[in-house]
């Protein structure tokens, strides 16, 4: 036997019939059986992964000054030490490949940002600790509430028989290692997010889940929870004793202040990791803070209730109200799943798509939006939820959802979408009878504007109380806005949002729409956000500023040189092949057609052109590093969350598949065709039709979505309107 065989022979053997090793005794038992062999265990490795994973390679072939994290990122190939803990590590590589690729790109993008120093810094000690020691847990909710509270007793001999429904796999190599001779107190740590129930045991889809829901700032926020791993039952002789548990040395219990690696908070069993972001650090709470400091939080603070937000098919604000006790213990939240796609109506679909049984969906809070409610007249706080079915999938139908999903294929790629929107809207009087034209207000000089006053100032200033408590309430909210100015049409303004993480701006992009209506009618103004709410005004749209980044922050859209890249141009391929019929998204009432008039700037086609407002997608000028793409075609009335996810998932449809776009246009775009489809009918009939929307947004959100307009469209045609009594009554 060569050397390193002889070395194998000195490793302590893991029993494979151990519970804890399961999941890699079959790739474990074949590749120390080659090593026995006197097969090198790198090359025993690669041959057991074959294509699926990473080259393993021996640990000399790291050139010296080089990060390992980085060697991997930069050649695909692991440098494998002889022994145990490598060997473990190779295992883990084959049971959930994505997982770790996604940890060494995390590793690699937070070097490339700091270097390698004698401290990693806290990002990189959690990616570590994750790769090291993490514990995947899929369990009944009751299961994870007395391991979040370390109430050991009821854990494991209270509700013992609840295990039997439980899987727990060791992620962590080093954890696994150490198990090869076990002692008492290992621990490892659990991730706090629980695997869903309808993924089963099946865990090469633990793998995309797991790879599809790590980032790098939630891994900062260390999501984890200790357990003595040989307390779980039937993985330990002794432990059948309960006596077993009183052991205080290793189970230990929560300590009433924060500990170091936080104390979560937990809404239905489900944990939630509190973020590192403004938005939590301006309750003045440590980042760890519990459940109990949250109630103290609000107690103090006056705060009764916390609204339970959620945006529906239309973008409009749905969900409940929950008092702030019942919020900061964690106290489930359900809503029918049929109310993510209510009809502006108020109506519902029938389609079979929507289930006879009207279920249940959960409601569950993103803790980075959690704020105090600027419009409330008592304190109050908000969050944005997203739906989950009962399985612990997100709802499809939820437009979060939709958005969510688009944003996690371009993760898995290594990708990053870059997004920042333009929200144009109208303040106008109140309005008292819808079937009049909406009038300007009066400003404080006493008379409505007249003329138009694009980028005017005074006019900005005519509204000044409006103005002042807006900004107060949207820098409250933690919207980060860029430029306001006047628009064309009278009262017509314009705010452009900064551009960050797609969900986080759609976020704010539906709670900047939510304030303006709020305040608006504050003061005694109607905020208005319809894509044409005014005869012979200009309409109103959302343009998207769109752009991505790989792992190491680099645009993808430029090359080193500075010329525009090739995933550029297949970006705005995807964008012109998949756009029209997408047209649904972008335009999703009657009133949305009504904008796309020729010499207006908006468009009328999908055309694209540097610098050129008459086409439907504007490469605006820039430097390299900031090349992007402006999406012109959505309205302001479009669903933030359904217009990003449109543009993004067709961006990357183009990439993906190497679309190679028209030459750029020149002069005006307007000359050239339509492209588009010029009615909510032609939209609708093209989005039925359609093989890019279900394969782009998913088939089942887009029957729905369909459904739903489809509804709306058959009651908007019951209504007469003004043009029809003034016209036909007297001539036909």
């Amino acid at each position: 036997m060569c050397a390193f065989s002889e070395a194998v022979q000195t490793w302590p053997a893991p029993d494979w019939s151990q519970p804890w090793n399961a999941p890699f005794a079959e790739d474990g038992a074949s590749v120390r059986g080659a090593c026995e062999q006197g097969v090198p265990l790198p090359q025993a490795l690669t041959q057991r992964i074959g294509t699926a994973g990473p080259r393993f390679v021996p640990q000399t072939d790291l050139p010296e000054g080089v990060a390992y994290e980085r060697f991997i990122f930069d050649t695909g190939s692991v440098p494998t030490r002889e022994g145990l803990h490598d060997f473990f590590n190779g295992l883990v590589w084959m049971r959930f490949p994505a997982t770790k690729r996604l940890l060494n790109r995390l590793q690699a993008t937070e070097i490339a940002k700091a270097g390698v120093g004698q401290v990693r810094g806290p990002v990189r000690d959690a990616i570590t600790l994750f790769d090291e020691n993490a514990v995947l847990l899929q369990a009944p909710e009751e299961l994870w509430e007395a391991l979040i509270a370390r109430e050991w007793t009821r854990l494991f001999v209270a509700l013992r028989p609840l295990w039997a429904q439980a899987r727990l796999v060791l992620f962590g190599h080093a954890l696994t290692e150490k198990l090869v001779a076990p002692y008492k107190s290992i621990t490892g740590h659990v991730y706090r997010e629980p695997v869903p129930l309808a993924l089963g045991d099946d865990l090469a889809a633990w793998d995309a889940w797991l790879a599809g829901r790590l980032t790098a700032a939630g891994l900062g926020a260390k999501p984890f929870t200790p357990l003595p791993v040989l307390g779980v039952p039937g993985w330990w002789p002794a432990n059948e004793d309960p006596a077993y548990y009183t052991d205080a040395g290793v189970f230990r219990p929560r300590r009433a202040a924060p500990s170091a690696d936080g104390a979560p908070v937990c809404f239905a069993g489900q944990p939630m990791t509190l973020p590192v972001s403004p938005s939590w650090s301006h309750l003045k709470l440590s980042q760890n803070a519990d459940r109990a400091q949250l109630a103290a939080h609000f107690k103090a603070s006056g705060v009764r209730d916390v609204e339970c937000l959620f945006a529906d098919v239309t973008g409009y604000p749905r969900g409940k109200l929950m008092p702030a006790a019942s919020f900061a213990a964690g106290g489930e939240l359900r809503i029918c799943q049929a109310i993510p796609m209510q009809c502006v109506t108020g109506e519902y679909s029938y389609d079979p798509v929507f289930p006879d049984s009207d279920p249940d969906v959960r409601l569950m809070p993103d803790l980075a939006t959690l704020k105090r409610s600027p419009w409330a007249s008592t304190p109050r706080y908000l969050a944005v939820h997203d739906a989950y079915e009962m399985d612990g999938s997100l709802c499809e139908f939820a437009p979060r959802s939709v958005l969510k999903n688009v944003v996690a294929r371009y993760t898995v790629l290594g990708l990053t979408p870059v997004i920042a929107p333009e929200i144009e809207f109208y303040l106008t009087a109140a309005m008292t009878d819808p079937a009049l034209p909406l009038a300007s207000p009066t400003g404080k000089g006493g008379r409505p504007e007249v003329g138009q006053s694009a980028f005017s100032l005074n006019a900005l200033n005519e509204l000044a109380p409006f103005w002042d408590a807006f900004h107060a309430a949207i820098d409250g909210l933690g919207i980060r806005a860029d430029t306001w100015l006047h628009e064309v049409g009278e009262n017509q303004y314009e705010i452009n949002l900064l551009h960050g993480d797609p969900v986080a701006v759609a976020d704010q992009a539906f709670l900047f729409k939510t304030a303006a209506r709020e305040i608006a009618l504050q003061h005694g103004l109607n905020a208005v956000f319809m894509a044409k709410p005014i005869a012979g005004q200009a309409g109103s749209s959302m343009h998207l500023h769109q752009s991505v980044v790989d792992a190491q922050g680099r645009n993808v859209f430029s090359n080193a040189d500075g010329s525009a890249s090739e995933a550029f141009f297949h970006y705005l391929g995807g964008l012109q092949s998949c756009t029209p019929d997408l047209m649904l998204i972008y335009a999703p009432t009657v009133n949305s057609y009504r904008r796309y008039v020729a010499g207006s700037q908006a468009p009328t086609n999908v055309q694209w052109g540097y610098d050129n407002r008459t086409a439907g997608l504007r490469v605006p000028v820039s430097a390299p590093v900031a090349r992007r793409v402006e999406n012109r075609l959505a309205g302001a009335d479009a669903n933030p969350y359904l217009a990003m996810a449109a543009t993004l998932a067709a961006g990357l449809a183009g990439m993906e598949g190497k679309v190679q776009p028209t030459a750029p246009v020149e002069g005006n775009g307007y000359a050239q065709a339509r492209g588009l489809p010029r009615t909510f009918d032609t939209a609708h009939e093209q989005m039925a039709a359609s093989e890019h929307a279900p394969r782009l947004l998913g088939e089942r959100f887009v029957r729905g979505y369909l459904a739903v307009k489809a509804l709306e469209h058959d009651h908007f045609l019951n209504e007469i309107s003004a043009w029809e009594r003034r016209y036909l009554l007297p001539q036909v």
